[in-house]
């Protein structure tokens, strides 16, 4: 075969090597998608045992009960007519579980069941039919009526008897919601559930800590003011189902989103007393007020429980199976092979070490915030600005590592082959540990949130080592060539 030929089917295998990382890159893109749509798929419960029925199961008493969405413990501590509310009855930090999301938060107050335990993590509706008993199913027969300002399809994934929302694509003005509110809450009714949006609404566009953020809270403060002083002799319970963080946004763990103020207040409650709660307490806690057994998986405490400060029921923690987490560790013991194999190479061993996806990590987290599933540069399909700018922090380090490598003697395919998989492996284990996709649906707390980030930050970071590592292998083969025809001059003057 002659030169030309060698060189001809040389390139064709070059083309070849980067078509097939340009196909991983894609196959990654389209994986990441389809990852982050699996959260939003509703998993398979794993029930509570039923409980024994109680209750005395006589005449159902009024009980209403008003939850301001969104709605952070900060906020709620500061509005008048709910602290005098308060002052009536119990005041309740109560931790609303995980994930915090209006729908499956509201199911576990419904239900009495936990996220974790129903598998409605991160459903945003509306939910086809219930897997279990609720309240307003229980109460639909003697009068169990909800009324919201807006996205009906939440309160509409449960069985009241009646639902008084606009349509799905508008909201009401604040005097068509009093006015819709006030006639239910005087109505006959044992149980009316007020759902109030606006403050979910100004958090997700203002953030939690805007001012635009505290006036909605004051608005439906005045609002909550307005409704008890139309029945006062009723049962009143007024909680939250998240806050929102100061940027805004709910979903995860933290503090900030899952502890929320809860009040109950009404006749035979002790005034001026307070108590922690869980969300599936208060289920338990609205079934004794309205005089009815709560749902038999419910597992929530009574309210007399909660002042003696009895211990609560925790939620059971999501952990990845045991095949995932093989798998991840798999793909660890195979990164650590790669070191091994490549220890009499010190430059390439060192190359190996994922320095830019670590970089990109770093600065994701202080332009964005650590990952989790409250923010919301976690979800969308394509990358950011808060991705494409930590990305861009790594590429310094991704520029050495693709020069260190051609420098090691390889050449720039087989270069920019090892700079995207030194992004991508490890990527690729943390998505293995939640246990994608064999695993519906992968939610984990903060695991989940960094294995979605990581890996939108590793493709971006692959998708830029191709070209980083052509230009250094070229920068490479032209000082190469600087450098032989140097050393030819320097051996023919010493020969002269």
């Amino acid at each position: 075969m002659d030169a030309g030929a060698q060189r001809r089917g040389g390139r064709a295998g070059q083309l070849v090597l980067w078509g097939a990382l340009l196909a991983l890159l894609a196959a990654g893109h389209l994986g990441r998608r389809a990852m982050i749509r699996s959260f939003f798929v509703v998993g398979a419960p794993s029930w509570p045992p039923e409980r024994a029925r109680v209750g005395t199961e006589g005449e159902p008493r009024p009980v209403r009960v008003v939850l301001v969405d969104g709605m952070g413990l900060a906020a709620a501590r500061a509005l008048p007519r709910l602290g005098a509310l308060c002052g009536r009855g119990v005041t309740l930090t109560v931790d609303v579980g995980w994930p915090s999301v209006s729908l499956p938060v509201q199911h576990a107050l419904w239900t009495g069941v936990w996220q974790t335990q129903s598998g409605v993590l991160f459903a945003l509706g509306p939910l086809p039919r219930l897997r279990v008993a609720s309240l307003p199913g229980i109460l639909r027969a003697r009068g169990a009526v909800a009324v919201a300002d807006s996205h009906p399809e939440i309160v509409r994934s449960f069985p009241f008897s009646r639902v008084v929302a606009p349509g799905a694509d508008r909201a009401w003005s604040t005097a068509e919601l009093a006015r819709a509110a006030l006639a239910e809450v005087r109505g006959a009714a044992p149980l009316v559930f007020v759902h109030l949006l606006a403050v979910d609404v100004a958090g997700h566009r203002f953030g939690g800590a805007s001012p635009r953020y505290a006036a909605a809270c004051r608005q439906a403060d005045r609002l909550l003011g307005q409704l008890a002083a139309r029945r006062p002799r009723a049962s009143w319970i007024v909680l939250a189902d998240h806050g929102h963080l100061a940027e805004g946004g709910h979903g995860g763990s933290e503090d900030e989103v899952r502890l929320v103020r809860a009040c109950v207040a009404g006749p035979g409650v002790p005034a001026g007393r307070s108590a922690e709660a869980t969300i599936v307490d208060l289920t338990r806690v609205i079934a004794d007020r309205a005089n009815v057994s709560p749902p038999p998986r419910c597992q929530g405490r009574t309210l007399a429980q909660l002042l003696a400060r009895e211990p609560p029921p925790l939620p059971p923690r999501r952990a990845p199976p045991l095949a995932a987490r093989v798998g991840g560790l798999a793909l660890v013991a195979l990164w650590v092979a790669l070191l091994m194999g490549a220890r009499r190479r010190r430059r390439v061993a060192l190359a190996l070490i994922p320095w830019p996806l670590a970089a990109a990590a770093a600065a994701l987290v202080l332009v964005g915030g650590a990952p989790s599933l409250s923010r919301a540069f976690i979800y969308p399909a394509w990358p950011t600005w808060h991705s494409l700018l930590a990305a861009a922090a790594g590429a310094p380090l991704l520029v050495l590592q693709c020069w260190a490598f051609v420098r090691a003697g390889c050449s720039a395919v087989v270069a920019g082959w090892l700079a995207a998989a030194a992004a991508l492996v490890p990527a690729a284990a943390l998505v293995g540990w939640t246990g994608w996709p064999l695993w519906q649906p992968p939610l984990i707390p903060e695991l989940s949130a960094w294995a979605a980030a990581l890996l939108q930050l590793a493709l971006l970071l692959a998708a830029g080592a191709a070209p980083l590592a052509w230009i250094s292998g070229a920068f490479s083969r032209r000082g190469g060539g600087r450098s032989r025809v140097r050393r030819s001059a320097r051996a023919a003057s010493r020969a002269g």
